[in-house]
């Protein structure tokens, strides 16, 4: 049953984000039923056939999973995903209690990856890999193939479900590598590094902040190495508890059938690796052993299976000896870190804001069907002045809201969120002391509960709800020391 022309329920307190959301919904086919509070949710779920719903957490009165347990009551086979500005790991656990699906708004792309991936089984899917075989094999969960451009591409279904298949993708490789556009120096710098990293065979290590772009630079690479006809699959494993990611990698022998893991079915090819500071440590050291001698034995079995691929890493800080020693097994560090790659954050190149604009202004309204011709200059001066903590990716989703949102020709103000739009000039925000982003109230809260408790990152990160790899992204990102 196709999941175009099905009603969904969106159901979000704040009227800007949910009237954006519903445009969006409604421009894919969809038929959105929008409102503000979880108790008209439920009256709207009882008098129309819901097939999605769509619910923020954080709402006055009757909160997301409240409301989520309401509408199941209703219709206990309606599918659900929960949305939130304010994620940790228990909101994600009750996500995952109730069987829905869990996105952070930080990361609108990977929640429209997921609903585009709604096939007739209501499931989640990726697509396959196409090269020479005629028949393509199917793609394992919780890995993100390779599409090629300018070809129909079939899905692959699976029996696992949305929540268990949310694995970043970037449908743009191949046809639209904006995150390599600029011809600034850092950006020339970084285009010569991915040729040289594809000529050699070592493993490489991605280092850049969130949206940057890490995996593209890895698919870069992939595709001018000489393993480019072979399959490349990316993990991120921040996303996965530590067994599930070594079930993930190494397949599992005693199931029936016989589940084979990435790595083996990548033989030849590249493995992606996002968020590596966040892999246990024991993990690392069985990867580090495959590394070594080319060899992997699958959970479960007893018989060694041949297993050549190159592993590109990455991590969304720079690594220092401190660090280093911390978090990571040293013999899989000395072999993912062969060759390092730096990607410079959006705000370190400002000169490429304006080429990125315009092919952001091209590409979103051709999907949208609408005639943007230009971008206001205030608009560009607001860009020039803010510091894009979430970079290209967060570049890309003002511009695609401001697409959304138009109603004449050109990208203005007033198609940006707020904070934008604001008389206080943006850079005046970041030079006063007493207004602080929500990256710095975060870290002054970090930095207060590490002081309580001794300096004990471990403890620390155990209160705060986040792995202690990310405690050390956090820290390393602010240059806060012990």
């Amino acid at each position: 049953m196709d999941f175009s022309g099905r009603k969904i329920l969106i159901v979000d307190d704040e009227k800007g984000f949910l009237d954006s959301l519903s445009k969006r919904i409604e421009l894919m086919g969809f038929i959105p039923l929008k409102t503000t509070s979880g108790a008209e949710a439920v009256e709207l779920c009882r008098t129309h056939q819901v097939d999605l719903a769509i619910v923020d957490f954080h709402m006055p009165e009757v909160d997301g999973l409240e409301t989520l347990a309401r509408l199941r009551k209703i219709n206990p086979d309606i599918k659900t995903v929960l949305l939130t500005g304010y994620g940790n790991k228990k909101m994600r656990q009750a996500a995952e209690a109730l069987h829905t699906a869990y996105f952070e708004k930080d990361n609108m792309r990977l929640f429209w990856s997921f609903i585009r991936k709604m096939n007739e089984s209501d499931k989640a899917v990726f697509l396959p890999y196409t090269g020479s075989e005629e028949t393509p094999p199917k793609a394992p969960a919780m890995a993100t193939s390779v599409p090629v451009p300018e070809k129909k591409i079939s899905s692959t279904k699976t029996t696992q479900d949305p929540f268990d298949l949310i694995v970043p993708e970037n449908k743009f490789y191949n046809r639209d590598s904006h995150w390599l556009i600029g011809g600034t120096g850092s950006m020339e710098a970084l285009k010569k590094k991915i040729a040289n990293a594809a000529m050699i065979e070592s493993h490489v290590l991605v280092i850049g902040e969130d949206g940057t772009g890490k995996e593209i630079v890895a698919r870069a690479i992939h595709s001018l190495s000489h393993r480019k006809n072979n399959r490349f699959i990316g993990v991120n494993c921040g996303m996965m508890s530590p067994e599930t990611l070594e079930n993930e990698l190494w397949g599992v022998e005693s199931r029936k059938p016989l589940r084979t893991g990435l790595i083996e079915s990548c033989h030849d090819g590249s493995i992606f690796l996002d968020n590596i500071q966040d892999m246990t440590a024991d993990t690392q050291e069985k990867l580090a052993r495959v590394l070594n001698l080319n060899v992997m034995t699958r959970k479960g079995g007893k018989e060694p299976v041949h297993a050549d691929v190159r592993i590109m890493a990455a991590c969304p800080f720079a690594v220092s000896d401190e660090v280093r020693d911390s978090a990571f097994h040293p013999d899989f560090f000395d072999q993912v870190a062969g060759f390092v790659i730096t990607i410079p954050p959006l705000r370190e190149r400002k000169d490429d804001i304006a080429p990125l604009c315009s092919y952001f202004m091209d590409k979103f309204a051709k999907e949208y069907e609408k005639t943007v011709k230009a971008i206001a200059d205030d608009v560009l001066s607001a860009f020039a002045a803010y510091a894009f903590p979430g970079n290209v990716q967060e570049l890309a989703n003002l511009i695609e809201r401001a697409v959304i949102l138009l109603d004449g020709q050109t990208i203005e103000l007033r198609h940006l969120p707020e904070k934008f739009r604001s008389p206080v000039k943006h850079a005046e925000l970041f030079e006063d002391q007493n207004l602080l982003t929500l990256a710095e109230v975060e870290l002054q809260h970090i930095i207060k509960v590490m002081k309580a408790l001794g300096n004990n990152r471990s403890r620390a990160a155990e209160v705060l709800g986040i792995s202690r790899g990310a405690l050390w992204r956090k820290l390393k990102q602010a240059d806060v020391a012990d």
